[in-house]
């Protein structure tokens, strides 16, 4: 399997600390975001990783080059303009397998690749994205009205929600689904897929996963690095 890593967003939430670095650059623990990736990738016995990269990206291929240093073969894609979460894979079509995975440049996670594909294999999904569970708490009272009525009243609730991890396996019939040209996000796949009825599964995961692309995951595990 081959997989590709998403690397070529400006960082826009993380600003400043994305002036100088790609957002996959910034340091947390001893080593950049993007090696701790392509270490999991490697772990997973994952070793051909294709890496999109734009704002910035130079600087990803001078720190990673060819990717031997790691035991693995790194090859690169450059978007010459933002094209989105998914678009970008556009560019390297012909460089993927029949199965293919896609990470998000900016999580980390410690879940296992191989039971995600046994999981993806035996539903024959198209598209399988992993996913975790978030509380999201709502700090008012939240009213219900109907014509101008009252109808339900809740206390400070919280939600509670299946979201997208950043990482997905496709079959690369995907690309019957994605646009030959101009920006396409993962969130404009999801719709294409729903109105298609296109299968597409969910992978739940309840270990590590951290979203360093928000502000408060990058700065309290860059925290953790001070202590």
């Amino acid at each position: 399997m081959k997989a590709v890593i998403l690397a070529g967003g400006k960082g826009t939430r993380l600003y400043p600390y994305t002036t100088i670095l790609p957002k996959s650059l910034l340091p947390v623990w001893d080593k950049p975001i993007l090696e701790h990736i392509v270490e999991y990738l490697r772990g997973n016995d994952i070793r051909d990783i294709i890496i999109s990269i734009g704002h910035l990206g130079q600087l990803i291929q001078n720190f990673f080059q060819d990717g031997s240093r790691w035991g693995v073969n790194i090859t690169y894609s450059m978007e010459d303009f933002p094209l989105g979460t998914i678009a970008p894979l556009r560019l390297i079509e012909k460089q993927l397998s029949s199965t293919f995975l896609v990470i998000n440049g900016d999580i980390l996670t410690d879940l296992s690749v191989p039971e995600m594909e046994k999981f993806h294999c035996s539903q024959e999904w198209m598209a399988t994205v992993a996913t975790t569970h978030r509380k999201v708490p709502v700090d008012f009272g939240v009213l219900s009205v109907q014509d101008q009525r009252i109808t339900d009243f809740q206390e400070k609730p919280v939600l509670h929600y299946s979201v997208s991890m950043g990482l997905y396996l496709f079959q690369k019939e995907i690309f019957r689904y994605i646009p030959s040209e101009g920006y396409f996000g993962f969130d404009d796949l999801m719709k294409v897929c729903l109105e298609k009825n296109v299968p597409v599964g969910a992978y739940p995961y309840s270990g590590l996963w951290k979203d360093l692309g928000r502000r408060e995951d990058y700065e309290n595990l860059a925290s953790d690095n001070m202590k």
